[in-house]
């Protein structure tokens, strides 16, 4: 199993949860899909919509959209309510509006976007540096 900050997600029939180092059950299998815990928050999907949790299970954001990604470097990618990617904080605000057709993580304060067909880096702040 692959842990990330003490939890491994695991997957049993259609339903994914966490377990801790003993393999005891942290998280119930309880999701339709999720992602490993990245900045102390795990993406999970129920029904159609995306929120995310906190090691101890509880949400932190309330499933509010299509998609959505792990955090990295304070924000992570997600899909608005007009079906394009955004950036959100651990509030669950837009840092960035969702504007993007695609999104890449955040890597030393950059990330690859894809807006109308063009691939752009921006900053965190949502410029165009390249």
């Amino acid at each position: 199993l692959a842990f990330s900050e003490g939890l491994a997600l695991v997957r049993k029939g259609s339903r994914y949860g966490f377990v801790n180092r003993t393999g005891q059950v942290a998280i119930p299998l309880q999701f339709a899909d999720a992602y490993s815990f990245s900045e102390g928050l795990a993406a999970y999907r129920i029904d159609s919509l995306w929120g995310y949790a906190d090691t101890a299970g509880l949400t932190v954001i309330v499933p509010q959209y299509r998609q959505a990604r792990p955090f990295h470097e304070g924000l992570a990618a997600a899909v608005g309510p007009n079906g394009k990617w955004g950036y959100i904080n651990p509030q669950g605000t837009w840092a960035i509006e969702p504007q993007y057709d695609a999104a890449d993580p955040f890597i030393n304060g950059q990330a690859k976007v894809l807006l109308q067909q063009k691939e752009l880096v921006i900053n965190k702040m949502g410029k165009v540096v390249r």
